[in-house]
């Protein structure tokens, strides 16, 4: 049983970092079409934005710089 139980921690820890790197990815191409001049990027970077905002200061993620 603990076997199992470390083996799903490594699972969800996995997903949760495979999750901010995807956001990351998503967050840069908008902000290269924002940067291009498409309205609709802009509008969904700043939503991301304001989500790591929140995320940041509710504790949910670390800023290591």
């Amino acid at each position: 049983l603990l076997g199992v139980n470390a083996k799903i921690i490594e699972i969800k820890k996995q997903l949760e970092q495979d999750l901010f790197g995807q956001s990351l990815n998503i967050y840069y191409q908008l902000k290269n079409q924002a940067i291009e001049g498409n309205p609709h990027s802009k509008l969904k970077l700043e939503k991301m934005r304001e989500a790591f905002s929140f995320a940041l200061r509710a504790g949910e993620i670390i800023n290591f710089n």
